[in-house]
């Protein structure tokens, strides 16, 4: 056993025996890098276990990317490695990947002028070769401006905002290839600054990461049954002391929808909130550097069902773990370091964009994460501000603001590799009452990916692109060891709170 599994036994296995659990760690595979120079990580897996991983290289110069395939079988043996055609990636953006029988299909979406399309490939589970899908040509109104884009199920979905009328154009792609457009009026003010300004709109689904990173977007998308959720935390009108969140409903089969709106807030030149979609709940957070405040609305009749206020000289006795901060942060690295004082963690809080996630761990108790997210931006030699790596790419989540930061928000998983500081903290609430519950002591899947990262920070290794995601029950961590020049896959598993 290396001094990598050494140290993680030793991390996790304290918190184990506190939860009086098993806490398994399990290095599935290791294999040098099939590429010299690694830009993004996607990946997919089926229930059984297989797991398929796409490596891409861009090459910048000649506009293209060189993909390199690798399937794997549930105890990681390689089963297959394939090099797929180098492709065209201007003006492309990943939309993610649905799960066949025998096969996984990976989807991009590109857009020239007023021609839109969803191209993809097709990787065979049992020996890794890959064909093309063919290319499907939307047929959208030209007028209507591109929103997002996901995959579902076996379903692929793109969403389009048309001015005149005020409606939104949902295009399902089926595994058929065939289209099924669906145009729903809506009746929202100032919709298209909610749909095409103020931040991009990213999806949201049970494989979303639980961080304060994946989630600090204050424009999200959910897709539940038959009805999608757009949830607007972003736009405030202007001179306006007031601003709320807007959920507009769309019932894809009626074709209707509707307009939910939950109570104002006040909003002070250093305020802000957000909120998340959980099972009929919204859960709103207001953060500013004098408050943190918590509130569960009732989604249909946005009546509140619990809250909690903290003011900076309170104590914070919602958490059940401590306030951290971790990242990177104007070129200078923080080393997980824990906030104690209320003001404090507000100050800090406040600095970044504010975030909360809902995690449903079994046996009615909840998880949530609490806090805000930070851009790392760096000085460049003329002085200004920018985002560290520079530039911007398109994902499906909209324009990450560097390189190295990468996000599948698609069906199955969610990659994550940031530049930038997460605040935050955990806390156990019941599921009824959504009160403070003493179950502290649960390790989730969450919780043991975080344990490994700060594994590797103590240990100094040098990681590259990674993505996390999760399967059957499972989490899964690849990432590129550059120190060792090998690319790693790790797999978590968990039980339920005792």
């Amino acid at each position: 056993m290396n001094k990598l599994y050494k140290l993680m036994l030793g991390l996790l296995l304290p918190m184990a025996a506190l939860a009086q659990e098993e806490v398994a760690v399990v290095l599935l595979s290791e294999l040098p890098m099939p590429v010299n120079s690694v830009n993004g990580i996607a990946q997919a897996a089926d229930e059984a276990g297989n797991i398929c991983l796409q490596i891409t290289s861009d090459d910048s110069l000649q506009h293209s990317s060189t993909v390199q395939l690798i399937s794997l079988s549930p105890e990681g043996q390689v089963l297959s490695k394939a090099k797929h055609y180098p492709v065209l990636f201007t003006n492309q953006e990943l939309i993610g990947v649905s799960v066949r029988p025998q096969h996984f299909n990976f989807y991009r979406f590109n857009k020239k002028a007023t021609t839109h399309r969803v191209l993809g490939f097709q990787v065979e589970k049992s020996t890794g070769l890959s064909t093309s899908l063919p290319a499907i040509t939307l047929n959208i109104d030209p007028k209507s401006k591109y929103v997002t884009s996901f995959v579902e199920g076996n379903e692929v979905v793109m969403l389009y905002y048309l001015k005149k009328p005020s409606s939104v154009q949902v295009v399902r792609i089926d595994t058929a290839g065939q289209q099924h457009l669906s145009t729903i009026p809506v009746n929202i003010d100032n919709a298209s600054d909610h749909f095409l300004r103020y931040g991009d709109i990213i999806y949201i689904n049970d494989q979303t990461a639980k961080t304060v990173f994946a989630t600090h977007h204050q424009k999200k998308v959910y897709k539940q049954g038959n009805k999608l959720y757009f949830v607007f935390d972003a736009y405030t009108p202007v001179h306006s002391t007031k601003a709320t969140t807007e959920i507009l409903e769309l019932d894809i089969s009626a074709g209707t929808s509707q307009l939910i709106k939950l109570p104002d807030l006040p909003i002070a030149a250093s305020s802000d909130f957000n909120s998340y979609l959980f099972k009929g709940r919204i859960f709103r957070l207001f953060l500013s550097h004098h408050d943190l405040g918590i509130t569960v609305f009732d989604l249909h009749t946005t009546e509140p069902l619990a809250a909690y206020l903290f003011r900076k000289d309170n104590e914070l006795t919602l958490k059940s773990t401590p306030v951290t901060m971790l990242g990177v942060a104007d070129n200078s690295y923080t080393d997980n370091k824990v906030l104690v004082k209320t003001s404090q963690v507000l100050h800090k809080m406040d600095k970044g964009k504010p975030a909360i996630v809902v995690e449903d761990l079994g046996n009615k108790v909840l998880q949530l994460t609490v806090g805000s997210y930070k851009e790392a931006v760096q000085y460049s030699g003329g002085g200004m501000m920018m985002p560290v790596g520079g530039g911007s790419f398109s994902t499906p989540g909209g324009m990450v603001p560097a390189p190295t930061t990468w996000r599948y928000m698609g069906t199955p998983g969610t990659s994550t590799h940031s530049s930038g500081v997460s605040t935050f903290f955990k806390a156990f609430v019941d599921a009824d009452t959504y009160q403070k519950t003493e179950n502290a002591k649960f390790t989730s899947l969450q919780d043991q990916l975080e344990a490994y990262e700060e594994v590797l920070r103590r240990i100094n290794t040098t990681v590259g692109v990674k993505t996390h995601f999760r399967n059957n029950g499972k989490a899964y961590m690849v990432y590129e060891d550059k120190d060792e020049k090998a690319l790693k896959l790790v797999m978590f598993t968990e039980t339920a709170p005792q």
